[in-house]
């Protein structure tokens, strides 16, 4: 009986094909990037937590991601089986939120309002499994074996009389990360002329606020400077 070379090097081609098939399907989900980085300073009070992998990450079924100051004691704690949990925003309580937001290759982790206070260092505790792949997979997280950051040393100086500019920076270079973060620093009653100026980025979060005058809310780009958030279940409040 005789083989072809043509047969048989198709062969070889199924073969190889199948190899680097079952290769990339068995390659974990890896996380490539965590912003604020490990040992950052400066970093604002309202500073959510940005997690980039290599592909698209889940939610895993079960898992507790905490935020830890330096004597050690929790100041915020994220279920991840949770997919939504109740804040208060700008003063207002009960509001439903996703405390984890996935869009493609990112998951940004919000944790409650002012639960980080000036000056100080924390520390966040990722669990194992706490993020899979779309196959149930758990997520590699050798990019980030101890995240520590420290948060600015105070709160930003602005004149008596204005008028008054804050800087919202989605990268942790201005005053504040948030928008709300922004708002809930503007006294209550506030008349003096206000700008908030919102750099360019996508600032995912509910923004409530109320008896705060004279605000303006400026964006450096009016297509780069996005305020969002998904319409659900997440975005009611309970009564």
């Amino acid at each position: 009986m005789q083989i072809s070379s043509a047969r048989i090097h198709a062969s070889i081609g199924v073969m190889l094909f199948a190899l680097a098939a079952t290769s990339l399907a068995a390659a974990p989900l890896k996380l490539v990037s965590i912003s604020p980085a490990t040992g950052a300073t400066n970093v604002c009070i309202d500073t959510p937590l940005r997690l980039t992998f290599d592909g698209p990450p889940t939610l895993a079924k079960s898992g507790v991601i905490q935020i830890v100051d330096g004597a050690g004691a929790v100041v915020d704690s994220i279920d991840v089986s949770a997919r939504f949990l109740t804040k208060t925003i700008g003063g207002l309580p009960n509001f439903n939120y996703y405390p984890v937001v996935i869009t493609g290759n990112e998951a940004v982790v919000a944790f409650k309002n002012s639960v980080l206070a000036y000056g100080k260092t924390y520390e966040v505790k990722l669990p194992a499994g706490a993020f899979v792949d779309k196959d149930g997979n758990a997520a590699t997280l050798d990019a980030v074996k101890t995240l520590r950051f420290s948060t600015k040393s105070a709160a930003p100086k602005l004149p008596a009389e204005g008028p008054r500019r804050v800087t919202i920076a989605a990268d942790n270079t201005g005053d504040f990360a948030t928008v709300q973060g922004a708002l809930d620093f503007v006294p209550a009653g506030n008349t003096v002329a206000t700008t908030l100026f919102l750099r360019k980025g996508t600032y995912n979060e509910i923004v409530y606020f109320s008896g705060k005058h004279n605000v303006t809310i400026q964006g450096e780009d009016r297509k780069a400077s996005i305020i969002t958030y998904e319409i659900g279940r997440a975005s009611c409040r309970e009564r």
